[in-house]
């Protein structure tokens, strides 16, 4: 497992721990605060993803010119 991998899945895991104790909070069903949170998680992989990908390729165009 690279780092990468790992970033994601404890990502993941903290995020679904999140949306769990709001969901406790607001007195709402456990499972369905994790599966909220795995999902926000897994929006803000996406975004990581997007943004690390465009800055590979600046660092890319940089080195051609």
């Amino acid at each position: 497992m690279d780092e990468m991998q790992l970033l994601s899945f404890a990502i993941f895991i903290v995020m679904g721990i999140i949306g769990t104790i709001m969901s406790e909070k607001r007195g709402r069903n456990r499972i369905g605060g994790f599966a909220l949170g795995f999902f926000l998680g897994l929006i803000g992989i996406a975004i990581i993803a997007v943004v690390g990908e465009k800055k590979i390729e600046t660092k890319k165009s940089d080195i051609q010119i």
